[in-house]
């Protein structure tokens, strides 16, 4: 018998101040007359299925994808509450809420080579869990960025996806990645505002997930939705972004690192200004006045999860 820690997802935002966002007197988009020399056709990669599937009457464990830095796992049966742990190489247990209508739903496999134990349980009562299955996974990836451009549970989109679309309008004026990063970046800051009723909703509800397009619709978010947001639309620009999770300070918080060409992996940093990166995520920066220099000292930012 297994006592599951309650994940602390839901929870990224609940101690953010209250949003300061203010329109600057445009949409975010770039110039529609531009034109870059960046090819901002979306990519949209999906891990492949059925090769190595393993399991039971109730779970199935798809580790075709491992080499994509992906698992997909299907549960199908009786127990509403489910959950999945992954072990990593370097012991740091991700864990996660898992579908219980028999659809598959994909994780990454986001802490490099080596051998990861996916095991699968099913609540008994309270927060006791008992597990239904269990395997391990050799995996090595085909390239370090696999899993960073790679659609999962936390940041989900397909090629119909307004999100996706959206990530090509704002790039086709850039000609380079950084163009791509920062056109992304501010048509957030002055389009997407926070949703504190709904960072007061997730502190009591376990497995919130993003949905990009409903973000996009609403206007509103948290810094989830915002660090989920920026991640599709760079990654299917085919810009390697990691969403992390951790602590800014005392704040449970969400925010993304990039890859950029010729600079490498820039963490917790999403604006450019001048010669020098500015260590400013997506979230904080639209929640404006008195929260620049705090959250320009990359000292604050404590990561625990990368997805």
């Amino acid at each position: 018998m297994h006592r599951i820690r309650r994940f602390l997802a839901p929870v990224f935002c609940a101690a953010l101040c209250l949003l300061l966002f203010c329109s600057c007197g445009d949409d975010g988009m770039p110039d529609p007359d531009k034109q870059g020399s960046w090819d901002a056709t979306p990519q949209v990669l999906t891990a492949p299925t059925g090769s190595d599937v393993r399991g039971n009457d109730r779970v199935l464990v798809d580790l075709s994808g491992t080499a994509q830095g992906c698992v997909a796992v299907t549960y199908s049966g009786q127990n509403p509450k489910v959950r999945l742990q992954i072990t990593p190489p370097n012991g740091n247990v991700y864990t996660y809420i898992v579908r219980t209508d028999g659809v598959a739903a994909v994780f990454p496999l986001s802490e490099g080579n080596g051998t990861y134990t996916i095991n699968v349980f099913e609540n008994t009562q309270g927060d006791r869990y008992a597990q239904a299955f269990g395997t391990t996974a050799e995996v090595t990836l085909e390239n370090e960025f696999a899993p960073f451009l790679h659609t999962n549970q936390y940041v989900q989109y397909t090629t119909d996806s307004q999100a996706v679309a959206l990530g090509s309008q704002l790039a086709r004026s850039a000609d380079t990645d950084l163009d791509v990063v920062e056109n992304i970046y501010r048509y957030i800051l002055k389009n997407i505002s926070y949703d504190t009723d709904l960072a007061q909703k997730v502190q009591t509800e376990a497995g919130y997930l993003p949905d990009l397009d409903q973000v996009l619709k609403n206007k509103k978010g948290i810094c989830f939705d915002y660090a989920a947001l920026a991640t599709a639309m760079l990654r299917t620009q085919r810009i390697p972004t990691q969403l992390v999770v951790g602590y800014s300070g005392q704040v449970y918080h969400a925010w993304i690192n990039v890859h950029i060409d010729g600079v490498g992996w820039v963490n917790k940093i999403i604006e450019f200004k001048g010669d020098k990166w500015v260590r400013m995520d997506p979230t904080f920066d639209a929640a404006k006045k008195g929260l620049n220099q705090f959250v320009g000292n990359g000292d604050n930012y404590n990561p625990l999860y990368v997805y």
